[in-house]
């Protein structure tokens, strides 16, 4: 069996076609450009009051057909990652740096260099 696999420039880019993401919306096509960001590079938190980062996935529609995962840094203690969103009630007073990255697309993956990633700092103040 022959694995498919996405090729990466400054974005996520397809090679082979993919049929439909989410819903069954057409999310793919050869050249198909996928993307995360977020809104800020630095997020400033509290402990113990829940928080909510959310990031913006291109197309949007393929929100659940992406695999996406932590590329570097890790979360401030009581937070997680799904979805694409960081969610939770930070505990500890720190300051994070954190990368998330688009690792595969409808189960293609990253043949060459990094995935695409979006780079934030998050600061949980006491």
């Amino acid at each position: 069996m022959s694995k498919r696999f996405l090729s990466l420039s400054l974005a996520l880019i397809t090679t082979a076609v993919l049929v439909g993401c989410g819903d069954n919306s057409p999310c793919g096509s050869e050249s198909q450009i996928f993307g995360i960001t977020f809104a800020n590079n630095t997020y400033n938190l509290k402990v113990n009051e829940p928080s909510t980062i959310t990031s913006s996935i291109m197309p949007e529609s393929c929100r659940t057909s992406v695999t996406l995962g932590i590329y570097a840094g890790a979360l401030p203690t009581g937070m997680t990652f799904v979805n694409g969103n960081i969610t939770g009630t930070p505990t500890v007073a720190e300051t994070k740096v954190v990368s998330v990255s688009i690792e595969a697309v409808e189960g293609y993956s990253a043949s060459t260099g990094k995935p695409h990633s979006a780079g934030f700092t998050i600061i949980v103040a006491p």
